[in-house]
């Protein structure tokens, strides 16, 4: 079973000085010693800066790593000098893009089909991923974006566990919502219970680095009830079919 996570994030965070950051050769070197194939990184500056800055940065540090791939950020809004949504879009998908990550809390934004709905349809059309941490955006608002937009392929990271019943909920419903396996998310026989009503081809492994540490989210997949090819899908398949449809 090879592991390919699907939440990683590299840069300076809002409370730390630089030389504390995370750098890609720090992912490098923690995949090496979790044994992780393959991981998808974004760069925090696309939320805490300015993401075109953020996504230059992320592409020259990838781009030597075969077993990395890039969520680049995009803006919003088409409020400054930035493309169009359909252009931004097409142009993060030339640069191998695995998804966006957007992150609407930190930018006085509002997750809603009116807020964005371009951004929302260029990703729609292209099956391009949408990735989102669990709190920058009510579940009310996932549930409409969800819901306004079908074909979107939204995966939601960092879930608490006291969350549970809002994401299993909002899975019977949505069949495009994607779940990252993230420790927060870790109790119980979540993985065992969530397959046995849903099934698990929307279950992604995640570890939440440099955040959280790899070893919660991957036991949990290792040492849960389920069939060796049910964790070999949640461990990296399910994921891979998700990267094969973008076009």
């Amino acid at each position: 079973m090879e592991f390919f996570d699907a939440d990683t994030i590299i840069g300076r965070a809002i409370d730390q000085e630089d030389a504390d950051a995370p750098t890609v050769d720090d992912l490098i070197a923690e995949m090496d010693r979790s044994l992780i194939a393959r991981s998808l990184v974004t760069n925090q500056k696309i939320a805490l800066s300015n993401p075109d800055w953020g996504n230059e940065d992320l592409a020259r540090d990838i781009t030597p790593h075969a077993r990395l791939r890039g969520v680049f950020g995009t803006w919003l809004l088409q409020d400054r000098d930035n493309p169009p949504p359909d252009q931004a879009i097409d142009r993060l998908i030339k640069m191998n893009a695995a998804g966006v990550q957007l992150w609407p809390g930190m930018s006085f934004a509002e997750f809603t089909p009116w807020q964005c709905p371009d951004l929302l349809a260029a990703l729609s059309d292209r099956q391009l991923p949408l990735f989102l941490h669990s709190d920058q955006a009510s579940w009310t608002n996932v549930h409409d974006v969800l819901k306004a937009f079908p074909k979107l392929v939204l995966v939601l990271q960092r879930v608490t566990y006291g969350d549970f019943r809002k994401a299993f909920a909002l899975m019977k419903i949505c069949p495009n919502l994607h779940l990252c396996t993230s420790p927060p998310f870790v109790g119980g026989s979540v993985l065992d219970q969530l397959d046995r009503f849903l099934g698990c081809d929307r279950l992604l492994f995640g570890s939440g680095l440099f955040r959280f540490d790899v070893s919660p989210a991957a036991a949990q997949v290792a040492y849960s009830g389920l069939s060796d090819a049910k964790k070999a899908q949640i461990a990296g398949g399910n994921l891979l079919r998700l990267l094969g449809a973008i076009r």
